[in-house]
């Protein structure tokens, strides 16, 4: 029975596992497949060779771990059936220390198997005990999908070894691959583990290392990097050969020393209390591994004979070869005490569940942005918002919700959205009071609770766009003049405004009591009133479709449309509204077209500044008086891989603000941030204002840059609201809710947000 492991992060860094066995030459079975949960193969997971006729048969066995086409890892074995009938367990470890000791080209294209859209829960282990098949196949009922007529065996060979025919890659190096079956100890389930978590019994790496610290290094010179005696700190005495160190937690990204000392000469890690039975010991690495944060990502050792085993006398002794690699590839050690039980090889890291996050990446921000931290992988997500310091988003595979504080959180799915897991669909945020609305251009609608929970509401159209009105959403549908295009909700049954506006294709809230900004398919932008069946004045915005409204100001704002930006300027009093281009480019700001749904693109505003999707990538613009100031790429555009929605929140790394944009496409298979997802870049200097008209800070504080605002609070911000972390200016009462409002002092915000007051506890 062969058991196929791993100590890498599956499916980031391992996303298929290729088998091939001969017997006597002979094929008798070549197939890869895809890992959990993107598909079928689940690590560890077990196979079962069945004895051949030929007694003496020699058997080969090929068993390779693929990043998408790229080897990583390559693990031969020949040997011959047990004696006696008996089954014995034959691991084959996949693991880091091995990898990139593969001589051959990447698989062709189309080879691997495409991940399984949506895929809820884990399929069943690659496992089987069938003993139908005598002539030393493989006891599996289906192996599809397979390799056809690749040949892993001759395209694929143990790089430098001398005779690749009968060596492989063991611990870094060439060894010979015979294993003699009487040394193979006897099948134990149990001695397999349970990465699935359904036991209890499968290793947490994020949470296990998630306060870990970096190993000292006792040398000649001292620790860590030998730039003074050892242990020459109060109390110590120079020359001391046994340092003392604070062990408690502490940031890892500094790599500082913790108790355990770590000496390469001999391959021993000093204990110095530190507790063997609640002591993890990983690798750390900038990109394999479970990530933590961005470049700190952990490959653990087992405890046990193929890993670390202590000598009861304080000391830990490391495999020999681990040290050769750790200098070979430049990598450190890092410790984990007390958090969890030391792993061993029967307790498998643990598999993520569909849905869950790959880690952590870092991502280019380009043109203007920043080696950045936060990444969300997921299907064609075509929205995202910003609600205080939750994030809510949506794609094909879900929807679903992470805090921005947390920089280890994983994103959750939202309950209660009965959407196919693979449907592309338009959809569209609505930030209210205290709560968030969500439209996909169905006849289904829905308002998200602070649990991951959600209510559906049903209508009479198609929703394409939803918007706060007070307490309440207004709905807004593209319909003909025969149908109404607005409904309300809440509170429910659902109001049917009687008013209809030809070809809706964007709303926004304002100030005004009981209006919402409209904009149409014709580019007409106007104020209307849904409850009073009114509609204001109507301004003309070039003839091109409005895909997208954005206020800057109570009474101006931006119109995103599929030929130009045009600023917005609306009188509550009159329900007029006018309009002035800013910039005009007929060939960047249509949205795009997937199947029969049309994907519109974005706007998100910061006082003057307007960030926004494009066919350019992620662009901003900075205006000033109706003359354009500034403008600029954040993000270039990818082929086949469109930027949609966008929203500015806080940046929890930088405490300013930051725009987040998602890349409309199909997530990395092998979980890393080349993919479709949610993606954030720092805002350019010009932005971090927040507004010229009464905002925190000036334009320009004299130094050339724009001064960094204080902190928002009522004491900063007595004319506005806190959004994105800085005072909106004029953003009172109803509009405070939509812009995030970040509340600190409840009380004494009460006389400019009263509605929103209630909302912060």
């Amino acid at each position: 029975m062969l058991a196929i492991t791993t100590d890498m992060k599956a499916p980031k860094d391992v996303n298929a596992v290729a088998v091939s066995i001969t017997t006597d030459g002979l094929v008798k079975a070549s197939f890869i497949g895809r890992v959990t949960p993107q598909g079928d193969i689940l690590l560890p997971g077990t196979l079962a060779i069945v004895e051949p006729d030929n007694k003496n048969a020699v058997i080969r066995i090929r068993v390779m771990a693929f990043q998408n086409q790229k080897p990583r890892v390559i693990r031969d074995v020949r040997t011959t059936a047990p004696p006696d009938g008996r089954t014995a367990l034959l691991r084959i470890p996949l693991n880091f220390v091995n990898d990139g000791k593969v001589a051959g080209d990447p698989l062709p294209a189309g080879l691997v198997p495409d991940p399984v859209p949506g895929t809820e829960g884990l399929s069943p282990p690659m496992s089987a005990t069938s003993s139908s098949n005598p002539d030393g196949g493989i006891g599996t009922k289906d192996l599809s999908p397979s390799g056809g007529d690749f040949d892993f065996m001759l395209n694929f060979q143990p790089k430098d070894c001398l005779n690749p025919q009968d060596e492989t890659i063991i611990n870094g190096e060439c060894k010979d691959s015979y294993i003699d079956p009487a040394t193979l100890p006897d099948f134990d389930a149990a001695e397999l583990g349970d990465s699935t978590g359904q036991s209890g019994a499968c290793f947490d790496l994020a949470k296990c290392f998630a306060g870990a610290v970096g190993v000292g290094q006792q040398t000649a010179g001292g620790n860590d990097g030998g730039t003074g005696p050892a242990d020459a700190g109060p109390g110590g005495t120079a020359g001391a050969s046994a340092p003392s160190f604070d062990a408690g937690p502490k940031p890892f990204k500094d790599f500082r020393p913790a108790a355990v000392v770590f000496d390469k000469n001999t391959c021993t890690i000093q204990l110095n209390g530190a507790d063997p039975a609640r002591l993890n010991i990983a690798i750390v690495t900038p990109d394999t591994g479970e990530c933590v944060r961005a470049g700190e990502c952990y490959v653990p050792i087992d405890r046990g004979a193929a890993g670390w085993q202590d000598d009861g006398a304080g000391r830990v002794q490391l495999p020999s070869y681990l040290c050769k690699f750790l200098d070979s590839k430049g990598l450190r050690l890092a410790t984990s005490s007390d958090v969890c039980a030391a792993k061993v090889e029967s307790n498998p890291i643990c598999t993520p569940k569909a849905g869950d996050d790959a880690g952590i990446f870092p991502v280019d921000g380009g043109e203007g942005g920043k080696l950045d931290t936060f990444f969300v992988p997921d299907d064609f997500v075509s929205a995202v918002a910003v609600a205080g310091p939750t994030l809510f988003f949506a794609g094909s595979s879900r929807q679903g919700y992470v805090s921005l504080g947390d920089p280890v959180a994983k994103a959750q799915s939202i309950q209660g959205i009965a959407v196919a897991g693979s449907a592309r669909l338009p959809w569209r945020f609505g930030l209210g009071l205290g709560s968030v609305a969500l439209a996909n251009g169905s006849t289904t609608g829905y308002l998200l609770g602070p649990q991951g929970q959600s209510q559906s509401i049903t209508f009479t159209s198609s929703i394409i766009d939803v918007a706060a009105l007070d307490s309440r959403f207004t709905w807004a549908t593209m319909q003909g003049q025969s149908m109404p295009s607005f409904f309300i909700a809440p509170p429910l049954p659902v109001f049917q405004a009687e008013i209809s506006v030809l070809g809706v294709t964007a709303i926004a809230p304002t100030v005004f009591q009981d209006h919402i900004l409209v904009g149409d398919s014709t580019g007409v932008v106007q104020l209307c009133k849904p409850e009073f069946m009114q509609c204001g004045e109507p301004s003309a915005a070039g003839g091109a479709r409005v895909d997208s409204i954005v206020l800057k100001s109570p009474t101006s704002g931006y119109a995103l449309t599929a030929n130009g930006i045009y600023i917005v300027t609306a009188d509550g009093a009159s329900g007029t509204t006018s309009t002035q281009r800013i910039v005009s480019d007929a060939s960047a700001y249509a949205g795009i077209q997937d199947g029969s749904s049309y994907f519109p693109h974005v706007a998100a505003t910061i006082g003057d500044c307007l960030v926004f999707s494009s066919n350019k990538g992620l662009e901003y613009l900075v205006e000033s008086g109706g003359k354009l100031v500034s403008n600029g790429v954040l993000v270039p555009a990818t082929p086949s891989k469109p930027i949609l929605g966008v929203a500015i929140g806080l940046d929890p790394s930088s405490g300013g603000p930051a725009a987040y944009y998602t890349v409309f496409a199909q997530r990395d298979p092998a979980g890393g941030s080349t993919g479709g997802g949610v993606y954030r870049v720092a805002l350019p200097a010009v932005c971090a204002g927040g507004g010229s008209d009464g905002g925190t800070t000036a334009r320009d504080s004299g130094a050339g840059d724009a001064a960094v605002p204080p902190p928002c609070s009522p004491a900063t911000c007595p004319s506005g609201c806190c959004g994105a972390g800085l005072c909106q200016p004029g953003t009172v009462d109803k509009l405070c809710g939509n812009f995030g409002n970040a509340c600190q002092d409840c009380s004494a915000f009460a006389s400019t947000c009263g509605a929103v007051s209630k909302m912060c506890n």
